[in-house]
């Protein structure tokens, strides 16, 4: 693992580092696609810095719903100041909630300046994918996110422990998602066949590498983790978009 590297003899937190890169590889892709969805492009840097605020607010609020049992077993630790406290605020971080948080946000965004919301799914979602591979480089880099205990091919020690490295398998399959979305996205097609496209593919992808995820702390419930009931909610919404007939330009 390589959780810090040093920049001019500051040490810099790898996981933050890739994650700000990824998210302004995302940015950049969005705004670059603008053209192709008719929309302009100062619409779509506004839209993705509201997606990069919800998805900070929605990833941490999912994750602090996910631990309210331990918080509330463990209360008496929740003090200013406590480890416990300090570990929730600045560690812990659920993508799914992310992704709810930045969808609403966009949505919020659209109806402001009556925009079709669909329209702006479909600009931002390859961005977004290429920004959360790069951001899995750095949960695996942080040994965060990690794998089940496994010796095979191609195994990784994380906190002394032989695991499968499945933040970097998510990281290969959300790149091939986005060149997918990219692919799909060069002929003119129907406002919210592109972010149905993403829903539907992530959402597969997700529900089956929980199987291998080995951290803990994510929350289950019936024998799937919430990340797992979250993409069987999410896969009927992406089959919907993906083929519904309606042409309409606003969610």
């Amino acid at each position: 693992m390589l959780p810090f590297i040093s920049i001019f003899g500051r040490q810099v937190a790898m996981y933050g580092l890739l994650n700000v890169i990824g998210a302004a590889l995302g940015m950049l892709a969005a705004v670059y696609l603008a053209g192709h969805r008719t929309l302009a492009r100062q619409d779509v840097f506004f839209a993705s810095l509201y997606a990069v605020i919800g998805m900070l607010v929605g990833g941490k609020l999912l994750f602090v719903i996910t631990v309210l049992p331990v918080l509330w077993a463990r209360s008496a630790e929740l003090y200013l100041g406590s480890e416990l406290l300090n570990a929730v605020i600045y560690g812990g971080f659920v993508f799914y909630g992310g992704l709810i948080g930045a969808a609403v946000a966009v949505r919020l965004y659209c109806r402001s300046y009556k925009l079709s919301a669909l329209r702006m799914f479909d600009a931002l979602v390859p961005g977004l994918a290429l920004a959360h591979a790069v951001g899995r480089v750095g949960c695996f880099f942080a040994g965060c996110c990690h794998g089940i205990e496994y010796t095979g091919p191609a195994a990784v020690i994380i906190g002394g422990v032989s695991r499968f490295p499945v933040q970097l398998l998510e990281s290969a399959l959300l790149l091939i998602i986005s060149g997918a979305l990219l692919l799909f996205l060069r002929k003119e097609r129907a406002a919210g066949k592109i972010a149905g496209l993403y829903l539907a593919s992530y959402s597969i992808v997700r529900f089956c590498l929980e199987f291998v995820r080995g951290d803990i702390i994510r929350g289950a419930f019936l024998l799937l983790s919430t990340s797992q009931w979250l993409s069987l909610a999410l896969l009927p919404a992406g089959l919907y978009l993906m083929f519904r007939h309606k042409k309409g330009a606003l969610l």
